[in-house]
């Protein structure tokens, strides 16, 4: 049933291929046609992996081909993307972009703006190119996140976890790949305020849009916006609380995790 609150489909922007040549921007639209009750989501997408990366500030790397195709999410920082006829693009917190150019001459990305980024990188096609070789620095940065678990009593609660970029990649350093089922893009209107659920599997969520705070079951509450990782783990027990900050709506990548 369609909900005039709710988009039909989310913008999305591609880099493809030319034959031979450089790439080319594209822009498509990605359906969301399962509404309910909380929102709107788009079918899951089939997805092998997912990683994120740390980038310095002055990276640069001229016309380039991508190791698989994947779609980078801007968690901060930012990134000029120039496609083969010239046209630049700049992606910053919370934008995302599809590259499926692994063949052809490629394109050229640059940070921009003096700041370092995060990116997450949601791998969908085969590799075909070696794994990224391990660091040799003795020390390795880390990115914070937050997890929600159920506790051994069934109630549910925060912990404070970090990722460990402890791999060359080649948009910078990149932390082990994690897999997946799939991913999906999720829309949820400013009016949320959903009682106390399970995550319905074990999945990242990546805000795009706006925020949302989660509140456990011992009555703490996270707000976690753009750029923040959460880690929905609570498949049992209690559940926790979701709603929207400032009546915003907002628009989310949900990235289910494989079963262990």
């Amino acid at each position: 049933m369609n909900n005039p609150e709710f988009p039909n489909s989310v913008a999305l922007v591609r880099i493809v291929p030319d034959g031979d040549g450089p790439a080319f921007f594209e822009e498509a639209e990605i359906p969301l046609q399962n509404t309910h009750a909380h929102g709107a989501e788009s079918e899951v997408y089939p997805a092998q992996e997912i990683s994120f990366v740390w980038t310095p500030p002055d990276f640069a790397l001229d016309f380039h081909t991508a190791s698989r195709r994947r779609i980078i999410v801007v968690l901060d920082g930012q990134m000029e993307i120039e496609d083969g006829k010239g046209e630049c693009r700049l992606f910053g917190a919370g934008d995302m972009i599809d590259i499926l150019d692994t063949t052809g001459k490629g394109h050229k990305t640059r940070v921009v703006g003096g700041r370092e980024m995060h990116t997450a990188l949601i791998e969908i096609g085969d590799k075909i190119r070696p794994d990224w070789p391990l660091l040799e620095a003795a020390q390795h940065r880390t990115f914070a996140f937050t997890r929600a678990i159920a506790g051994s009593d069934g109630g549910s609660q925060f912990v404070d976890e970090t990722l460990t970029y402890n791999y060359d990649a080649p948009l910078g350093e990149a932390t082990a790949p994690m897999a997946l089922e799939g991913y999906q893009f999720v829309f949820k209107p400013g009016s949320l305020d959903h009682g106390f659920h399970n995550a319905p599997q074990r999945q990242f969520v990546l805000n795009l849009t706006s925020g949302m705070q989660v509140e456990t079951s011992n009555g703490m509450t996270r707000n976690i916006h753009p750029g923040d990782i959460f880690l929905g783990d609570d498949t049992t027990g209690t559940g926790h609380k979701t709603r929207a900050i400032n009546a915003s709506s907002r628009l989310s990548i949900f990235a289910h995790l494989l079963d262990r």
